[in-house]
């Protein structure tokens, strides 16, 4: 097995690479995504944030019941998060905890991706405008 081997950073210059790269990248491979799975990452990601609301409501509600509920489905999806994660990179194992900031994150560069790729047809992108 070769696991350990070679080891490499996808964006080495930084943060503001990664948000260009998705930037370009995330609307582009959307359109490009079958109908079947399109709709299955959309169910995730809708179920990544229900159980946030869930959270969220449990918590201003002030019913133990809900709280227990809710706690146990962030958990769940934490999990899973991590899970996920193990087998496309090496995260911390904290990091699926925060999986909130990371989704309202992906949710907001998909949204920046597609209105430059499909409304003002243009990208920034290693320091370059790209025309699309």
């Amino acid at each position: 097995s070769g696991r350990g081997t070679i080891s490499f950073r996808m964006y080495p210059e930084g943060f503001l690479s990664l948000f260009e790269g998705w930037t370009k990248n995330f609307a582009s491979g959307a359109t490009a995504t079958r109908p079947l799975g399109l709709s299955l990452i959309i169910l995730w990601i809708c179920s990544g944030y229900s159980t946030m609301t869930l959270l969220i409501k449990a918590i201003l509600s002030y019913q133990v019941i809900w709280l227990i509920i809710a706690v146990l489905f962030y958990l769940l999806y934490a999990v899973l998060m991590g899970r996920l994660g193990k087998r496309c990179g090496q995260f911390p194992l904290f990091l699926p905890l925060f999986y909130p900031i990371l989704l309202i994150f992906f949710t907001l560069v998909f949204i920046r991706s597609l209105i430059q790729t499909r409304l003002l047809h243009t990208v920034r992108w290693r320091g370059r405008k790209i025309r699309l």
